[in-house]
């Protein structure tokens, strides 16, 4: 999924933030360029624990690479940030030790729930 405006980017994200059960988290979210997220990333989430609040950033098509490999989704990275929240406790400072298995859980995460939406027609 594609989003074009910034309401439709927080739509989606209170959707998400429901279905995860992260009500209780303030979230803010917008669509950010390349040079703020880093190359080959899609998006990027900073949060405070103890204050149950986060920034996601989405990367905006825009900068989405055309000769990508891999399918480039805006809903998707949604998913896989606010999961990131979840996780949060459990890994608290990243290291480059957890990171890659972190990332490989969230992304599975991320995709069976895309799944379950479509074949759900959520």
């Amino acid at each position: 999924m594609i989003y074009k405006t910034v309401e439709e980017l927080r739509e989606a994200c209170k959707f998400w933030q429901e279905i995860l059960s992260l009500e209780d988290w303030q979230v803010v979210i917008r669509f950010a360029r390349v040079y703020e997220i880093g190359e080959d990333s899609q998006g990027r989430c900073n949060w405070v624990l103890e204050r149950k609040e986060a920034v996601i950033l989405i990367l905006d098509h825009q900068d989405w690479d055309p000769d990508c490999a891999f399918e480039q989704d805006h809903e998707r990275t949604i998913i896989h940030e606010l999961c990131h929240l979840h996780f949060a406790p459990f890994f608290g400072e990243e290291t480059p030790d957890h990171k890659i298995e972190k990332e490989q859980a969230i992304h599975a995460v991320s995709r069976a729930l895309i799944r379950i939406k479509v074949v759900r027609r959520l």
